[in-house]
């Protein structure tokens, strides 16, 4: 299976934390499931096939980064709220894949999109406090909202079939 980086990726080296992750860690799939199975993918791992899943489990890794640069005092404020509101995207996503109805799978999506709007205010927070630099905080946005996308349109999907 090949798989596609975006637009530029290869040609970028790692310049800095944004740069890493941003241009190359986010894979571009044009399609809700990825075009594949794995003879060993159980039921309980469909939820790593959904492009959504993926794209929101690599986002946690990239706010992880940006908050280790907070100022100390902000380790039980923002530093804490951003690493929860980011790791509920991709855990309420498999969480809702994992139920045996579509309505359930819907409703933990909802509360993964509830969590992305958080953290977008989070991350506006972050970058008007001047703790994360703001072509980060775009970054960061940005992605938020493709993801926000992808749920959005695997939502409607799901709806189709109920």
């Amino acid at each position: 299976m090949k798989i596609e980086l975006r637009p530029g990726c290869e040609a970028k080296e790692k310049m800095n934390m944004w740069d890493t992750h941003f241009t190359c860690h986010f894979l571009h799939f044009p399609f809700y499931f990825l075009p594949f199975t794995h003879k060993n993918t159980s039921s309980y791992e469909t939820h790593k096939k959904l492009n959504a899943w993926l794209r929101s489990y690599e986002l946690v890794k990239v706010l992880y980064n940006i908050t280790s640069t907070f100022p100390v005092e902000e380790r039980f404020g923002l530093v804490s709220q951003i690493r929860r509101a980011g790791v509920s995207i991709p855990v309420n996503i498999a969480e809702g894949a994992s139920r045996r109805g579509k309505k359930e799978f819907i409703h933990f999506l909802h509360i993964s999109l509830g969590s992305l709007t958080e953290l977008d205010t989070l991350i506006s927070l972050s970058r008007d406090l001047k703790f994360v630099p703001g072509e980060g905080a775009v970054l960061v946005i940005n992605e938020l909202e493709i993801i926000g996308k992808l749920i959005y349109g695997l939502i409607k999907k799901l709806e189709q079939e109920v």
